[in-house]
């Protein structure tokens, strides 16, 4: 199996301001959900991802965080082969959310929302946004543990992911194939759909089993793997990462 291109470090993204890069992405940062894990992965499961999709702030991340105006919709960065522009993504609606989870058979004091483990790494700008979204979900029930390793510890972030023993981990992807602006129109998304979300993906660390969805990305159907994962949401989408 191939090392999947996966970031652990922010120090790229500390010099970016304004929005003069911002039609030019090729990756996405995000908070992947364990789905081996009940309050994910069970019947109710979608219901309280839904919910976490609600209750995050991701416009506030995307701008205040990070200073890039495009917070994102989809799982594909704008300007990637397969970006729709007609899928909206989640609004920030803490109503919504908080009826998600009531609907999901949660109240505010459930024990099984306590000690949520988020796995991230030590970089400044993540651990911001780590106390963000401990923020957030706070206000849905769900109490978050946190699990931080060091950026420079390659093999124990890698052994964490696989692992599987976390409940959230906070990483960022980027396509795995060189991407050259000046000789191709945008790089190309059915890597990056096969090693985040295909069942064999190098990057599935969310333990993602979809023969549904398999057979969509292996016929390079990407809207279609859009709408399931909007509906149907194993990540919370908060920032493309732009291609330098």
């Amino acid at each position: 199996m191939k090392k999947p291109f996966i970031l652990v470090l922010m120090t790229v993204l500390l010099s970016l301001h304004g929005t003069a890069f911002a039609l030019d992405y090729d990756g996405l940062w995000f908070m992947g959900f364990n789905l081996n894990k009940d309050v994910f992965g069970d019947g109710n499961g979608r219901l309280v991802r839904q919910a976490a999709n609600y209750a995050i702030d991701r416009q506030h991340i995307c701008t205040a965080i990070i200073g890039d105006n495009n917070t994102p919709t989809t799982v594909l960065p704008k300007g990637m082969q397969g970006h729709d522009d007609s899928l909206k993504g989640y609004p920030y609606n803490p109503a919504k959310a908080k009826a998600l989870m009531k609907k999901a058979g949660y109240s505010m004091s459930d024990k099984r929302l306590k000690n949520i483990v988020l796995l991230h790494t030590d970089g400044d700008k993540t651990v911001e946004i780590v106390k963000s979204i401990k923020n957030y979900l706070v206000s849905i029930g769900i109490g978050l543990k946190l699990k931080q390793i060091d950026y420079e510890d390659q093999d124990s972030w890698d052994s964490a992911l696989s692992g599987g023993k976390n409940h959230l981990f906070l990483m960022g992807y980027k396509a795995p194939d060189p991407y050259d602006s000046a000789t191709s129109p945008s790089p190309d998304a059915s890597g990056f759909l096969t090693d985040l979300f295909h069942s064999s993906g190098s990057a599935n660390f969310f333990f993602l089993r979809d023969k549904k969805l398999d057979a969509l990305i292996g016929q390079n159907m990407a809207k279609e793997v859009l709408l399931i994962l909007q509906e149907d949401p194993v990540t919370v989408n908060l920032f493309y990462i732009t291609k330098l």
